[in-house]
């Protein structure tokens, strides 16, 4: 039988159990003791002592979870970190893509500028959107017979307002937009990756 029990506390259990007399941590954790209490005290519970383990042997022989995630942050599968030695990742492998996420208003199109000003090359998932729906386009079709004449434009664009009111109300209906857009908007990405790895790009960021 294995017992478990909800943790609300972002300190874990170690701040909410009031049973606990006694924490014992590593030196690298050993910062979080003040944490801990802190939270046992916000709980209405007495601080626990907090015994911090030497490590036998060596401190660099340690095996840290967290320095692995620190050293294969931005690592290709070769294990050389991310633009440290730029020209060394040009060996034709492909383009590194760093994707770069986020909810709505939340600072994508800035951070994007913001690489573009390095001169990183950004491809913009946004503007793949709208060229996906561009006229004579595949996609195009694809969703005027899915969705009717009433979503296009006089100029054969595709009326985003006019579709976004059919689908945004409809979950199945905006699942049936969602299969049609986002193969052509990845399709249209892989296109411009292979185009910045022939120009002899590295990195680019999605």
């Amino acid at each position: 039988v294995c017992e478990t029990e909800a943790i609300y506390d972002p300190l874990g259990m170690a701040a909410t159990d009031g049973s606990l007399q006694c924490l014992v941590v590593s030196k690298e954790t050993a910062r979080g003791r003040d944490a801990v209490n802190k939270g046992r005290e916000r709980n209405g519970l007495g601080a626990v002592s907090v015994e911090v383990a030497g490590l036998v042997g060596s401190e660099t022989a340690k095996l840290s979870s967290t320095d692995l995630r620190k050293g294969s942050l931005g690592c290709l599968r070769s294990g050389e970190p991310w633009l440290r030695r730029t020209k060394s990742l040009c060996r034709g492998e492909g383009v590194y893509v760093v994707g770069l996420t986020g909810g709505m208003g939340s600072g994508k199109t800035s951070l994007g500028k913001k690489f573009a000003g390095l001169d990183v090359p950004v491809i913009d998932c946004d503007q793949l959107g709208h060229e996906a729906y561009s006229p004579g386009s595949d996609c195009n079709r694809k969703i005027v017979e899915a969705f009717g004449k009433g979503v296009v434009c006089s100029d054969g664009k595709i009326d985003r307002k006019a579709l976004g009111a059919i689908v945004f109300s409809d979950k199945e209906k905006l699942g049936r937009l969602n299969s049609l857009v986002w193969p052509e908007i990845v399709r249209l990405a892989s296109i411009r990756i292979e185009s910045l790895k022939a120009q002899g790009h590295c990195v680019c960021i999605l």
